[in-house]
């Protein structure tokens, strides 16, 4: 139950904040609230609209370091696949062992295969590229065209309920 609150102790002023929260947030209105609570409605409505600009500076600052962390791992992960694709384009080297007529190595040659490289790196780094401009924001905006299933284009149907009037005007 509401009880008069000291100004100057900040742990009141939060527990009638958290009392309020919880009761807006199972939908009570500032009337109800603020006769829960013994205050006027208008003291009811600054309350909650501190506890929103809170909320909406938290869920801020969380989507901005959310992005940055993705960002980061986007960028390593362009990073990886680059190292990976010029890893994967350097001459392998071969190693061939000579054996005898009884299996017994009698000797090594040693060559060099040049190599094209795995192209599955690049499709990695294409698809890092694609994430870091969609988080980013700097993809290109994607196109959706409504159409049958036959792909010709759907033509509007405007329905116009009979409401009573003379259908001659």
């Amino acid at each position: 139950m509401p009880q008069t609150i000291d100004p100057h102790n900040r742990a009141q002023i939060q527990e009638r904040e958290r009392r309020i929260w919880a009761s807006y947030l199972v939908h009570k209105t500032h009337e109800q609230i603020a006769a829960d609570e013994q205050v006027a409605r208008p003291m009811i409505t600054r309350i909650i609209n501190r506890c929103l600009k809170r909320g909406t500076e938290q869920m801020t600052t969380e989507a901005v370091e959310t992005k940055v962390r993705q960002l980061a791992q986007v960028r390593k992960m362009m990073a990886e696949g680059w190292a990976a694709w010029e890893r994967s384009k350097l001459a392998k080297a071969r190693i061939k062992r000579k054996k005898g007529g009884a299996g017994e190595p009698t000797g090594e040659e040693q060559s060099t295969e040049g190599q094209v490289g795995n192209v599955a790196y690049l499709k990695v780094v294409q698809a890092a590229m694609e994430r870091e401009a969609k988080i980013l924001g700097i993809d290109a905006p994607t196109t959706t065209v409504l159409a049958n299933p036959d792909g010709s284009a759907l033509r509007p149907v405007i329905y116009l309920p009979d409401n009573g009037r003379d259908p001659d005007v």
